[in-house]
């Protein structure tokens, strides 16, 4: 039998990758009740909204998303929060129950531990810092051309490969949901490929 567990839920109109911190200002008086239940430490889901807004509830939400833990938490002064979580786990929504007080559901949780292909993953990691590169070179304010440092961790670089590649939410939900490490990067190659043509033709027609 599938083991699940209840977890709080916050949908947004972003993904979350393991192993990446997200800052969030959370304003919403029933995201504000969540926070206060779990605390400094505490843990909840991030899963992506597929239709409708973050505001207000009525949304579409897809079912992979990952489980985020408080890193930093600041009471504001209009008693709102702000917080940095940090993306630990994947899991797959198995049931969503009460919208009351806030969004939670029971999920199972995914393998995330997997060892990637040194050649794949050393593809991925070249294919990601091309992208960027060539973003910072024409000025593109995509909020990814720094340069970055991965891991010598194979499996944390695998995820860093995920969260550092200039993506929509959609390529983004589509990578976090490929089951397989491999297949992953491959898709993360896929994608900054595909961007970096982009961007050379957007080069071409500008000179």
């Amino acid at each position: 039998m599938k083991t699940t567990v209840e977890l709080p839920m916050f949908p947004l109109s972003t993904v979350l990758f393991p192993g990446q911190p997200i800052p969030l200002n959370v304003f919403e008086q029933r995201y504000r009740d969540m926070v206060s239940d779990i605390g400094p430490d505490g843990e909840f889901g991030i899963c992506l909204i597929e239709r409708g807004s973050e505001v207000g509830g009525g949304d579409v939400r897809t079912s992979v998303g990952t489980l985020a833990r408080v890193l930093h938490l600041q009471s504001l002064e209009n008693e709102t929060y702000f917080l940095i979580a940090g993306g630990e786990r994947r899991f797959v929504v198995e049931e969503w129950l009460s919208e009351v007080p806030y969004p939670r559901a029971r999920v199972s949780f995914l393998e995330d531990d997997e060892t990637p292909t040194p050649a794949i993953l050393s593809t991925a990691i070249s294919s990601v810092r091309a992208v960027r590169h060539l973003e910072s070179e024409i000025d593109i304010d995509s909020g990814a051309n720094s340069i970055c440092d991965f891991d010598d961790d194979p499996v944390v670089a695998a995820w860093q490969c995920c969260s550092f590649s200039p993506m929509g939410a959609m390529d983004r939900q589509s990578v976090l949901q490929t089951a397989n490490v491999d297949d992953r990067l491959r898709l993360v190659s896929e994608i900054c490929c595909e961007r970096y043509g982009d961007l050379q033709r957007r080069m071409q027609i500008d000179e």
